[in-house]
């Protein structure tokens, strides 16, 4: 719903839209960087995509989490994949993948996939200023609350 509000609170939402699912070229980075980032794209494709799909959709058959879901996008930082892609996360499905603990990355490998996964997160287009929040602010105080839920009504004694 937000988005929705977001999108219509631009100018153009249609070029809005466009803009944000756009990725830079990777013809237009440094050599280095491009072959970076293929090999991250490739690493991902064969380690990562098993649990968390091809596109980050996730499986819940092992709970790997969705890597597209925009909770995910917006929480998760370089530091936690490196930790997370390194020694695994303690009380889940996601193994250690450093050669340190048993697993095939080196650290040019984890910084591969971490490139990548990365510029998939980027936002994507011009940055926006945040005129548009007053408005959506006003929008949702003009809701209709719901009554608080006091608990079970008791009887007098």
């Amino acid at each position: 719903m937000c988005a929705l509000l977001v999108l219509a609170a631009c100018d153009q939402p249609e070029q809005a839209a466009s803009q944000l699912n756009a990725k830079p070229a990777v013809a237009a980075l440094d050599p280095k960087l491009a072959a970076q980032l293929a090999h991250g794209k490739e690493l991902y494709t064969r380690i990562c995509a098993v649990c968390h799909g091809v596109n980050g959709e996730g499986y819940k058959a092992d709970a790997a989490p969705a890597l597209n879901h925009p909770a995910y996008l917006g929480s998760v930082n370089d530091v936690l994949l490196r930790d997370a892609i390194a020694n695994g996360r303690t009380g889940s499905t996601m193994s250690a993948w450093s050669k340190r603990r048993g697993g095939p990355l080196d650290e040019a490998g984890i910084d591969a996939v971490i490139a990548s996964e990365a510029r998939d997160r980027r936002p994507r287009g011009p940055r926006r200023s945040h005129a548009w929040w007053p408005a959506l602010r006003a929008a949702l105080r003009a809701l209709p609350r719901r009554p608080r839920h006091r608990g079970p009504q008791r009887p007098d004694r």
